[in-house]
């Protein structure tokens, strides 16, 4: 195991990114998150705390952070949190996705949309989504 991640020192180092809300500050800054989150994303607690601040992003810069490779990120993230069983993660993620602006080319992107289907279908999920 790595060294442990501190989500109140991660937020201080990412703050010159983010709004007063906790959300990406603007367009300029999406290229630079969505390197940090793929490359320093591998602990859930990164993952938390970068779900949670795409949660409080304005629409238009979360649809951004998608189209420069959020998409792929997410369903990544998504994927690993199935597999593992960590529902919490799941509901985050989709919480996430409810709030996203999606067109068909997106869907077509990845299999993310296979994924939260597969969801939809199971029946030993705890407390069903």
């Amino acid at each position: 195991m790595g060294p442990r991640i501190d989500p109140l020192q991660l937020l201080k180092c990412l703050s010159v990114l983010l709004s007063p809300d906790g959300g990406i500050l603007s367009r300029d800054e999406v290229p630079r998150l969505v390197n940090l989150m793929t490359k320093f994303s591998k602990k859930l607690v990164s993952k938390c705390v970068y779900v949670l601040i795409m949660k409080n992003t304005e629409t238009s810069l979360v649809d951004m952070f998608m189209a420069e490779g959020g998409w792929a990120l997410i369903q990544n993230w998504l994927q690993d949190a199935v597999q593992t069983g960590n529902w919490d993660l799941v509901k985050e993620i989709l919480g996430l996705l409810l709030i996203t602006p999606v067109d068909v080319e997106r869907l077509k992107m990845n299999c993310l949309p296979k994924v939260i289907k597969s969801l939809s279908r199971r029946e030993d999920l705890p407390g069903k989504f």
